[in-house]
């Protein structure tokens, strides 16, 4: 099989309970409007939520995700745990305060049952302990043989 970090899923980012980030939405929308690249529109969810919508390029991908503030949650859309581990590593953990702690799950994640289970991510070990945890984790995931690769 191979590896389970080459494929692409959606990434669930958020504080844990009780540890917020206070990063709020313009916080998000004064950083996006730094980046010339950036599109950035804000939605309001049927049940009254708002949702900002967001896209900026990193190298040659046109990076896209979405931030609900009032629950400080990131989604990154599909991408793979290093793709995932990039953009986190070079804008959004630079916008938490220092010794933040971050929860993690996937779609693969949801849907091989581990919905209920909070992963840990590193803040502060640099780009490889973050494609580390990310890459671990979707290994750990699929090996409950839910998730097979097709290729």
């Amino acid at each position: 099989m191979t590896d389970p970090a080459t494929y692409a899923t959606h990434w669930f980012l958020a504080p844990p309970d009780g540890h917020p980030w206070g990063l709020t939405a313009e916080d998000l929308a004064t950083d996006l409007a730094r980046r010339p690249d950036a599109v950035c529109t804000t939605h309001r969810t049927i049940t009254g939520r708002d949702r900002i919508e967001f896209g900026f390029l990193i190298g040659d991908w046109m990076f896209t995700g979405a931030y609900a503030p009032d629950r400080e949650s990131l989604t990154l859309e599909m991408c793979t745990a290093p793709a995932a581990s990039e953009v986190l590593t070079t804008w959004f953990l630079g916008l938490l305060p220092p010794g933040a702690e971050i929860v993690f799950n996937t779609q693969d994640g949801v849907d091989n049952g581990y919905g209920n289970t909070n992963y840990t991510l590193p803040h502060g070990g640099g780009a490889m302990a973050v494609a580390r945890a990310l890459g671990d984790h979707l290994r750990q995931v699929w090996s409950t043989g839910h998730t097979t690769d097709t290729s």
